[in-house]
């Protein structure tokens, strides 16, 4: 019971709730696709590796996963748009602007 409530407000709600203020309308459905299979893909990862990590780790499991939940805390923080009391086109418009100085990429 404490771990489902610990899921509904920790990270895991990420996915859909950064999407509803991050994307227009017309792109919401995609990215909120992309975004939830993101989610259960990591989920996935841990699920899979934990038990070998366990073994070899014992008592340290956790740290490594809390390591690799703070890299990406910070960069949240360091990357992620600020969105209070911004219209979604304001966000959108600073992220393409950001995006126009970032070198093409293979996508």
């Amino acid at each position: 019971s404490s771990g489902i409530n610990a899921e509904y407000g920790g990270p895991g709600s990420i996915p859909w709730l950064i999407v509803a203020e991050i994307f227009t309308s017309d792109s919401r459905g995609k990215a909120s696709s992309l975004c939830v299979g993101m989610n259960w893909i990591c989920n996935l990862i841990v699920c899979i590796t934990y038990k070998s990590l366990d073994s070899k780790l014992q008592p340290n499991t956790f740290f490594l996963y809390t390591g690799v939940c703070a890299f990406f805390l910070i960069f949240t923080f360091l990357f992620a748009p600020e969105t209070r009391k911004k219209p979604v086109e304001q966000i959108s418009g600073e992220i393409r602007a950001q995006a126009a100085k970032c070198p093409p990429t293979v996508f």
